[in-house]
């Protein structure tokens, strides 16, 4: 299974640790929404799956990989979309005002 394309749409509220909303797609037929970037106390960057937070605060997960292997793989490539999305709104002229 291979991602065929992340869609990264950063969070706009600059306290919070959420820092981006994701989407991944698999081999152009499969897609996931609701993944999102947060930022551990530490600057630290990672990927939360989707969830559901039942009425009793218990997390319910929606979709996540079974191996290591593969949510290091959804991550990475996350990751480096989240970073290149950055990278382009930081040098955009909007951001230079």
């Amino acid at each position: 299974m291979e991602i065929t394309n992340v869609h990264v749409l950063p969070n706009r509220v600059n306290k919070s640790n959420v820092k981006a909303f994701c989407q991944v797609t698999f081999d152009d037929v499969f897609v996931v929404k609701n993944l999102v970037v947060v930022t551990d106390s530490e600057g630290y960057h990672y990927v939360n799956m989707p969830s559901k937070t039942l009425k009793n605060g218990t997390r319910l997960d929606i979709a996540h990989p079974i191996t290591e292997s593969f949510r290091k793989y959804i991550e990475d490539k996350v990751l480096v979309e989240f970073e290149r999305v950055l990278n382009e709104l930081l040098n955009s002229p909007k951001c230079a005002e």
